[in-house]
């Protein structure tokens, strides 16, 4: 960081830690009591990729050996925001959080840290596939929060609340309720 961005109040993001990523495993007794996981994804901007075809096909293969070793299903999607989605389906949790946490390592050795967002992991509450639970990273955080969406297009703090309590010794979380932001639309 440089006096300028110090000045500026510019901070210098933050490093995804693997066992950050891979925490998501360690909240397994409080999330799996009363959550079965279903899929994960990696968020970021594609705009440092376009034109660099050598991480294109770097981040294609990558995924095929996901998919490979792990029997996950694997696909990518744009969402309106022009936001990349890889997505990870049908893993177990250890295969998804550590399916999630090579694809950041990936795109943060091929230069690409600035353009990550966040990870999502998406839960079905009680095998109901209409109930879901969605635990978000951020990367520019360091942090996990709950997003429990109602079919009203609003959230329901009051389960986000008790999801954050069961799993707060496990986890990193964020602390502060105002920077719980909604994912509205999750392509998954």
């Amino acid at each position: 960081m440089t006096l300028t961005d110090f000045v500026l109040g510019r901070r210098a993001p933050r490093r995804a830690r693997s066992d950050l990523i891979a925490g998501i495993v360690a909240a397994r007794r409080g999330l799996e009591m009363e959550l079965d996981v279903r899929a994960a994804a990696l968020v970021f901007e594609p705009w440092g990729l376009s034109g660099d075809a050598t991480v294109e096909r770097e981040l294609d293969a990558l995924l095929a050996g996901i998919a490979e070793d792990t029997g996950a299903e694997v696909a990518q999607r744009e969402d309106g925001f022009g936001l990349r989605w890889v997505t990870c389906s049908g893993g177990s949790l250890d295969d998804l959080a550590l399916s999630i946490g090579v694809l950041a390592e990936s795109l943060r050795l091929a230069g690409q840290w600035p353009q990550l967002v966040c990870a999502v992991f998406v839960f079905h509450k009680g095998g109901d596939p209409t109930a879901r639970v969605f635990w978000i990273y951020s990367f520019e955080r360091g942090t996990f929060y709950p997003f429990v969406p109602r079919d009203d297009a609003r959230r329901d703090c009051e389960e986000e609340a008790r999801l954050w309590a069961a799993v707060e010794d496990d986890l990193r979380l964020e602390h502060d309720p105002q920077r719980w932001y909604p994912l509205w639309g999750i392509p998954i």
